[in-house]
């Protein structure tokens, strides 16, 4: 069970047990990729890695064979039978993509942690249709975008810091679209996330049952919701203060167009939004 205490001299302490690295700043981060796939027969036996970008790796595919040195973006690896294999490298790239190779990533049923060190400056889940459940991301910096990041998944539920340790994410356009199966969404999911100004689609036709009152509420620089809640039939409720800390918010478009179990809006909805000039569909297809 080895633990390693190590200081590289500026006070920043990390200690690595089991090969996860928990930062002294509080960030929990396992520096190496991890994830689980379930092959079948045909041609989804050949499987694409979801390193990609600048890729220095080295991969054990989980089905025996040797470890595997990788430089490519997107490395296949054909598997000998169908199963589930657990797939783990160490090593550095700087995107996540599973979108874009053939199987990439509708045979990915679990994520552990998304690797690829500090340098990873993207994530794209889009289309790992069985994918089930994330991780918390860790410190990644470098990550502005997470745009339709896990569009189509089938999580439901996200760990409650998912996004601690992203100081420089702006953009979460359609980051969580689609996921008919995720219901809820944690108090303070984008608490540390202060950098963000777009949410634009972000829960748009996802499963979720209510919005947490200060959901937004750290994301002061926020000015785009455009179709945010759209198609999301079983919101019934909109918290008041829901947009109370986005002053610099101009116009809402289609925000919660189609909630069709909308049966009331709160008063005063919209008293803090003293520059708000238009409002465009922002109910329509409200039919509850």
């Amino acid at each position: 069970m080895g633990v390693m205490i190590q200081n590289g001299g500026s006070g920043n302490v990390s200690v690595i047990s089991r090969g996860v690295e928990v930062k002294s700043n509080g960030y929990y981060d396992d520096p190496d990729l991890r994830y689980t796939i379930n092959v079948t027969t045909g041609p989804s036996l050949t499987h694409y890695s979801p390193a990609a970008g600048t890729v220095n790796i080295t991969v054990d595919w989980g089905d025996g064979s040797p470890p595997e040195f990788v430089t490519t973006s997107q490395k296949t690896h054909v598997y000998a039978t169908g199963g589930t294999y657990n797939i783990h490298a160490t090593g550095t790239f700087t995107i996540f993509q599973t979108n874009g190779g053939g199987y990439s990533g509708q045979y990915i049923t679990a994520i552990q942690s998304f690797g690829g060190g500090s340098g990873l400056s993207a994530i794209y889940c889009d289309g790992c249709y069985t994918l089930a459940s994330v991780p918390r991301i860790g410190y990644r910096p470098s990550i502005t975008s997470l745009v339709e990041a896990f569009k189509n998944t089938d999580i439901s539920s996200v760990p409650s810091h998912m996004l601690d340790g992203l100081p420089n994410l702006t953009n979460c356009y359609g980051i969580f679209a689609s996921c008919d199966s995720l219901t809820s969404i944690p108090v303070d999911f984008f608490r540390e996330n202060t950098a963000i100004t777009t949410f634009e689609q972000a829960f748009s036709i996802s499963g979720i049952t209510s919005i947490p009152t200060d959901l937004f509420r750290y994301n002061t620089a926020a000015t785009n919701f455009k179709k945010t809640f759209v198609g999301c039939a079983s919101i019934s409720s909109i918290p008041v203060d829901v947009f109370r800390y986005q002053p610099g918010l101009t116009s809402l478009t289609e925000t919660f167009r189609n909630c069709t179990s909308l049966t009331s809006l709160p008063s005063g909805m919209f008293d803090y939004n003293t520059s708000l000039s238009t409002l465009t569909s922002v109910f329509k297809g409200c039919t509850g």
